[in-house]
Parts: C-alpha cells; structure tokens; sequence
C-alpha cells in the first residue's frame, strides 16, 4: 500500500537528529499552528507537529498499516537502545549482577523474565516544544500480558533526550521483546497558551500542514472484543501471577527451616540429657573423691596433732632439766663461797 492515499508524506519528517535540531531551535518556543486549539491533539495534529518541530527522531510511521503505529489520538513508540536489568549474583547473592544489552539493529532482542524489573530504552530522541506536554503507557497487548510500568507518566514540555521505562514483569511467564517492536502509546496535550508561543517571526516561513492525517480506530477492534480475545492476543497460554509462586515457597521454605529448627532442638535435647548425665556424674566423682581427700587429710592433721603434742611435752622435759641444772650450778657456786651451810 503506497503511501500517498493515506495521506502521509514521509519525506516531511527529519530526515536524521542535526535535522530535527535545528527544526527544534526554531520553533522550540514560538507555536508554528495558533490555529489548532489547546487540547489533546488529534492524530493529524500530532503529525503536524512532529514534522514541524522535530519532536519525535526518527519517525517511521508503518505505512503499510496506519493502525500499528497511529491511533486517534496517539502514536505507538518503538525499543531502541540500551536494555538494563540486574539478576542475583550465583557467587555472591548480596551482590546483584548488572545485566545490559544494546538494541540497535533488526534480530536484536531481550527478555522480560518472570518476577523481575527490566528497564527498556525507547527508540527515539524526544524533543518536546514549550507548549507541548505528552504521556505514555503500555502497548495494550503488554497489558493483558500482566506486565506494568508507571500509569501515564508525564512527559514535562521543553524535555529533550532519551526515555526509558520500567517495566514489570509479576506473572509467570517469560515475555520476548525485540529491537523496534512498539512497547508504548503516547498522547500529546497542548497546553494553553502564553504571550511568547505567539509571536512570529516574519522572517521564518511557517510549515506546512496536513502532513499527516487523521488515523481513525481501526475497525478490526470495533467488533466488541472479550477478555479472552484479548488475552489469545498477548500470549498463547495461561498467565500466572508469580506472587503465589513466590508466597508458597517462601511457606515451603519456612516449613523446611522450622523441621530444620525442630530437628535441631530434638538432637539438642538427647545431646542435652547425655551432657546432663556426664555433668552428674562428673560432679559425683569429683565429690567423692573431694571427700576421701577431706578424710585423708583429716587424719594427716590428727597424726600431726599427737606429734605436736608428743614434741611439746618432750620439749616440757627438756626445759624442766635445763631449770633444774641451771639451779644446781647455783647451789654449787654457793656452796663454794660461803661456810658450809645446812644441806651443802
């Protein structure tokens, strides 16, 4: 299908990012259509813009299929560059590994794993004007998938760069992304206006509109769609939350560490008895032999007792017979020096 019935005309768009700067810097903060209100643009208008403003680089609109890419009222975003995401380190679990993959050419590809958070770079290089605000969520395919990521965050007006979205992933399931696959939805509001984003600059021609057309939502999701419908759409199976997966082998674990902790008490008691009867006996003998050890040296004592009383009354003699010499030496020198009294 060529491009011109539908209205969109490619060649409008920057053809690379030195392009969509310098369409930026000139219409950055001066509105290039006074004429389209302040409101949530329609899929023409943000068309017009895109072209104009270099908002969006690159641009690449699926021309074969309008309604993949372009909705009413927003336009699908695709992944692009790098990919980040950290899994638990098997050498060390306190310590995640950081994981990262660059998505830049067809066949490139990543995975959302279950449980787990993955941070998706978005494709293009965004140049938002001063008088222009935009959100994003997920593709709704992505939704019935049971993935998620932060409800319409708001895309300030003057942002220039990058985006990166975290997604979640808390289901079962392991989902495959590729390089330039569509993850997003994005809408853009024109805000109410300001004396600066009015004036004009003669010199500057203004752009031309009708660059693009109004895309109308597509007939093929008219046909009043169920749940199941929409589910068959995001994955060819069930899914599964994980958090039940993760509650019932946390309880599994548990249960483990408490036979765990019960088996242990177990042999702590028997060990505990057995340690106890050592403990006894030990306790017994060392009384026992405390006690024989009390008698014995009860009798030492006893034994030094009658020595101590043998040596005291020999050493009673001894000093009766020294006194009793000492008296006879004092009876002699008297004796010796004086008449020759009575009973010398």
């Amino acid at each position: 299908m060529s491009a011109e019935p539908l209205g969109i005309d490619p060649a409008a768009f920057a053809t690379d990012d030195d392009d969509a700067a310098r369409r930026f810097d000139v219409w950055r903060d001066k509105d290039p259509f006074l004429e389209i209100p302040s409101a949530l643009l329609n899929t023409r208008d943000v068309l017009d813009y895109i072209a104009a403003t270099g908002m969006i680089c690159p641009f690449r609109p699926d021309l074969n299929d309008l309604t993949r890419t372009l909705k009413p009222a927003t336009c699908a975003i695709p992944i692009g560059g790098l990919t980040l995401w950290w899994r638990d380190d098997p050498d060390d679990v306190r310590r995640p590994e950081e994981l990262s993959r660059e998505l830049v050419q067809e066949g490139d590809g990543f995975i959302i794993e279950k449980n787990s958070i993955v941070y998706v770079t978005l494709e293009p290089f965004f140049r938002i004007p001063d008088y222009i605000a935009a959100r994003f969520n997920l593709k709704i395919q992505s939704v019935y998938r049971g993935l998620l990521v932060g409800t319409g965050p708001l895309v300030d007006p003057g942002f220039v760069g990058r985006l990166s979205v975290p997604v979640h992933n808390l289901t079962s399931n392991d989902y495959h992304y590729r390089y330039g696959e569509p993850l997003v939805w994005m809408e853009f509001t024109k805000l109410s206006p300001i004396e600066k984003w009015q004036r004009r600059d003669e010199a500057v021609d203004l752009p031309q509109r009708g660059v693009g057309r109004y895309v109308e939502f597509p007939a093929r999701k008219r046909n009043n769609l169920t749940v199941q419908d929409y589910l068959r759409h995001a994955h060819d199976g069930p899914i599964l939350s994980s958090i039940p997966v993760l509650v019932t082998r946390a309880q599994q674990s548990a249960e483990a560490a408490k036979a765990s902790v019960e088996d242990y008490q177990r042999r702590f008691r028997n060990v505990s008895i057995g340690v106890g009867l050592g403990v006894v006996l030990a306790v017994a003998a060392i009384v026992l032999a405390s006690w024989q050890l009390w008698k014995s040296i009860d009798g030492d004592v006893a034994d030094l007792r009658d020595q101590v009383t043998q040596i005291q009354g020999q050493a009673q003699n001894a000093r009766s017979e020294a006194r009793i010499a000492r008296l006879e030496r004092q009876l002699r020198r008297i004796c010796a020096t004086r008449p020759r009294p009575a009973g010398c």
